[in-house]
This record gives C-alpha cells, sequence and structure tokens, in this order.
C-alpha cells in the first residue's frame, strides 16, 4: 500500500517572532526581578538584522507607532537560529547591563566599554573580558565575558534553561508581497490592561499573547 506523503505545513514566521520576543521579554522581566531590584523600565524587545552582536540596547528611541521615546532591546534575526539559548540568555542580561549605565550611569562614547560598564558587570558575576577568559581586558570596543560558577548570574542562567526554550525562529526571504509593500510591520498590543507587551507583524496576523493568552489588537 502506497503512502500519500503531504507537503510539510508552512512554519508560521509571525507566530514563530511572538513566541521568541515572548521569551526574551520574560527573560529580561526575570532578570530585572532577581539581579537589578526591578529598578530598570520595561524595554521592548525587537528582532532585527544586525551586523554581528547577538543583542543589543537602544535608550530613549522613538517608537515609529506611537511617537513615544521607549527603551529598546534588539536581538538579531541574522543569527538567532544558530544562537545558542544560554548565549542568548547571557546576551540579553548584557544588554540590561547596558541599559542600567544608561539610567544610571555614564557610558562610554559609542560601543566603548568603560570602567563603570565593567564594574556593573562584575557586580552580578557576569566578568568581561576580550578573551573571554579569566585575566583578559575589560574595557575597550570588543569585550567579551564568561561568568563564575556559582554566581548570581550563573543560578539564573540555570534556572531559566530549565525551561526548555527551543530557539525556532529564522530569517526567511521576502514573499513577493511583503517586496511591494517594503516588509511593513504594524503594531499589535495586548488587551490586558498590566501588560506592556507589543508586538510588530503584518497586517492580518492573528495571534495571542503569550502571557495573558488574549487577542493581540491592531493599533490604528
Amino acid at each position: 500500500m502506497e503512502i500519500a506523503l503531504q507537503p510539510p505545513a508552512p512554519i508560521d514566521i509571525q507566530f514563530e517572532t511572538q513566541i521568541t520576543e515572548n521569551f526574551c521579554y520574560k527573560v529580561c522581566q526575570y532578570t530585572n526581578k532577581r539581579l537589578f531590584a526591578g529598578t530598570l523600565p520595561p524595554a521592548q524587545i525587537f528582532l532585527k538584522s544586525l551586523r554581528s552582536s547577538v543583542c543589543t540596547f537602544e535608550g530613549h528611541v522613538i517608537d515609529h507607532v506611537s511617537g513615544q521615546r521607549i527603551d529598546r532591546i534588539n536581538v538579531n534575526s541574522r543569527v538567532l537560529k544558530r544562537t545558542p539559548v544560554a548565549k542568548l540568555i547571557i546576551s540579553l542580561i548584557d544588554a540590561m547591563i547596558s541599559q542600567k549605565q544608561f539610567h544610571y550611569g555614564a557610558p562610554g562614547r559609542g560601543s566603548y566599554r568603560n570602567k563603570e560598564r565593567a564594574a556593573l558587570s562584575k557586580e552580578i558575576g557576569l566578568i568581561p573580558s576580550d578573551t573571554a577568559a579569566m585575566g583578559g581586558k575589560d574595557t575597550g570596543e570588543n569585550v567579551l565575558f564568561y561568568y563564575d560558577v556559582g554566581s548570581a548570574v550563573d543560578d539564573l542562567i540555570r534556572e531559566l534553561l530549565s525551561f526548555e526554550f527551543v530557539i525556532t525562529w529564522e530569517e526567511r526571504p521576502k514573499l513577493e508581497e511583503e517586496k511591494k509593500s517594503g516588509g511593513k510591520r504594524y503594531k499589535y498590543a495586548c488587551p490586558h490592561d498590566d501588560c506592556i507587551q507589543n508586538f510588530y507583524a503584518g497586517q492580518k496576523a492573528d495571534f495571542n499573547c503569550g502571557i495573558h493568552d488574549l487577542k493581540a489588537l491592531l493599533e490604528e
């Protein structure tokens, strides 16, 4: 008997974007509470193509939909698929350290990481080093990091990894319709009064907020 093979179902990239952004947002919420005593303002998670970093922070950028100034953590869509979840978590935490320095310190010029930035990292156990190992230089333009076993950040990463999140999102070529429209994304919001999560997707997207399980609404 022959078995007719069905073509694989198309992957819903809008749903995958929602799931990934929700996970990153929850990591930031949890990290803010555990490592920063809840002192950081909420930051929008935004998937975009970056040159090299897994995550970057932008403070007080203008939201192109609301016109308001917001904090934003960008997640590199180009490398996301091949980024281990542990590295994604560490990169989000690193971006939040930049957020803390932006609001409560004096960031270095451009991408330069100064002594203050190094001290903020060390406070939570994320050790800056240009060699990603003990003894490396902790300031400069291209600083990596490692973390101490048993430190606050090590405990947090282990706890977040226990959620067994799997990254399924990956960049795909734009459809012809997207090319014609410039790939415009529309802003959606959760209707729950206490939810500040925003989503960006196509005009006809249909999905629920991953936190409150309510249908996300397109904002005019």
